[in-house]
């Protein structure tokens, strides 16, 4: 097994974590828009059962599955920012 050097730029990781953080709202606020407008707009039939029942059973647990990974990885992220910057002042 090689070792592979590894180098962080703590600050950038830090704001990364934050960009994460930042967008997980917006994703909310796709699955919030499209539930609001599917319950307002006058729309039957079969197409409109197969986008309602897709939407419900796959589409909008897909986006908050990716509103909790945004929120949890930004979290995670930053810790380990703070562990890099831990290590090197570990390290001198």
């Amino acid at each position: 097994m090689s070792d592979i050097p590894m180098t962080a730029d703590t600050l950038q990781i830090d704001g990364l974590g934050r960009e994460f953080q930042r967008q997980a709202p917006n994703v909310l606020a796709i699955v919030t828009a499209i539930d609001s407008a599917l319950g307002s707009t006058n729309w039957q039939g079969r197409a409109a059962n197969t986008f309602k029942q897709m939407w419900d059973s796959e589409w909008k647990p897909t986006l908050r599955q990716l509103e909790d990974a945004l929120d949890g990885e930004g979290t995670t992220i930053q810790r380990q920012a703070e562990a890099y910057r831990q290590a090197d002042r570990a390290a001198y």
